[in-house]
């Protein structure tokens, strides 16, 4: 009984939110309200479409992300070619261990996992109680008071082909619903760029 409504309580701070006709796409959502949030991400994203190699194109993103909704740390995770694996791309606020900047993360395991797998937003709103889901595959940001975060696919036509991390503390707001919709709208365009624009890596 205790485990049973041990799980429960680590659902209720975990939700997972399909975004339809968020992602995927250099224009603006049509037919939905436009929040501002997205509105800035549209308008910033045209410059990353510039840039012609994937690491470049994931820090670009990152940025703009952070600096259209608030958070303590953020970090994106890029595809190792030909396996399913993860690799740290970029971040922003984390000082990343040295044993952490070439280490791959599964794909199938914890956070990452479960975002790829289920092809949604994961929203965890309380670190602490979510650890039916967190495991040693996942990289937790060593910062003060991190309470909780979003992560957001990027993937496009079925594909995962990278993943987005944005952190917030203790004592902060927790994530909105048009802050959601923005991150995904930027996972998305950028996953549609590379896909579609960028070479394919060999390496």
């Amino acid at each position: 009984t205790s485990k049973k409504s041990a799980e429960t309580s680590n659902e209720s701070v975990i939700e997972r939110k399909k975004i339809e006709g968020k992602t995927g796409s250099k224009k603006p959502i049509k037919g939905s309200v436009i929040d501002d949030v997205v509105i800035q991400a549209f308008e910033q994203l045209h410059e990353i479409y510039n840039y012609k190699d994937h690491d470049v194109v994931a820090a670009a993103a990152l940025k703009v992300m952070t600096s259209i909704i608030n958070s303590r740390a953020g970090a994106v995770f890029l595809k190792v070619v030909d396996k399913e694996e993860f690799y740290i791309s970029k971040s922003e606020g984390i000082p990343v261990p040295a044993s952490k900047d070439k280490q791959v993360f599964s794909m199938l395991k914890g956070i990452l996992g479960n975002v790829v797998k289920g092809g949604l937003v994961l929203n965890i709103t309380d670190i602490g109680n979510s650890s039916s889901i967190i495991d040693e595959n996942d990289f937790m940001p060593k910062l003060e008071n991190i309470k909780s975060l979003i992560c957001i696919p990027m993937a496009f036509e079925g594909r995962t082909i990278g993943v987005f991390e944005l952190f917030r503390a203790d004592g902060d707001d927790e994530f909105t619903e048009s802050e959601i919709h923005a991150a995904s709208y930027i996972a998305g365009s950028v996953a549609e760029y590379m896909e579609r624009s960028l070479p394919y890596r060999s390496a």
